[in-house]
């Protein structure tokens, strides 16, 4: 691999213009997009895992990479990272977080249905925060059943989070 090859797949340049490079040109195909993919990844899980660059150069030697070929990596890796790092904040998939719940206890007395309802409605207006920093309300209504359903499904998904995390250790 050379520096020029590095610099390609970084670079985002076209699969047609990466493919003509000259060291590449007598290789098959084929094996060059599977060899382009698998670089490109380990740089990008190195960056998401925020890896030291002489970590990653260690862990490419260890995976059988030729030392010459970590060293390369390694190098443009460390002068790459800023941008790597930019590129993933760009493009990772983020919820929104949440930053505040409000909720109110309303009773329907009538419905157009029915002369007398009289049944409790929930009103939960969740206060969360986008992705890009703007504050946006989420409100939904809901039944002393749903809410019952809701509470529970978040008790077990604090429960499972607890048990990964004690097993993670």
């Amino acid at each position: 691999m050379r520096q020029g090859t590095a610099d390609a797949i970084l670079g985002g340049e076209s699969e047609h213009a990466f493919l003509a490079d000259g060291a590449l040109r007598d290789h098959e195909p084929a094996r060059v997009k599977a060899a382009a993919a698998g670089v490109t990844s380990a740089l990008l899980e190195a960056a998401r895992a925020d890896m030291a660059p002489q970590d990653l150069r260690h862990a490419l030697e260890d995976s059988g990479v030729s030392s010459d070929s970590a060293k390369l990596l390694e190098r443009v890796y460390q002068e790459k990272l800023s941008a790597l790092r930019r590129m993933l904040a760009r493009t990772r998939f983020a919820l929104p977080q949440l930053v505040g719940v409000q909720w109110r206890l309303d009773f329907v007395v009538k419905s157009k249905h029915a002369e007398r309802v009289n049944e409790p409605l929930f009103l939960l207006r969740f206060q969360v925060v986008q992705r890009d920093g703007r504050e946006e309300p989420l409100e939904l209504t809901c039944t002393e059943e749903q809410l019952a359903d809701l509470h529970a499904t978040l008790r077990e998904a604090s429960h499972q989070t607890a048990l990964a995390a004690r097993g993670a250790h």
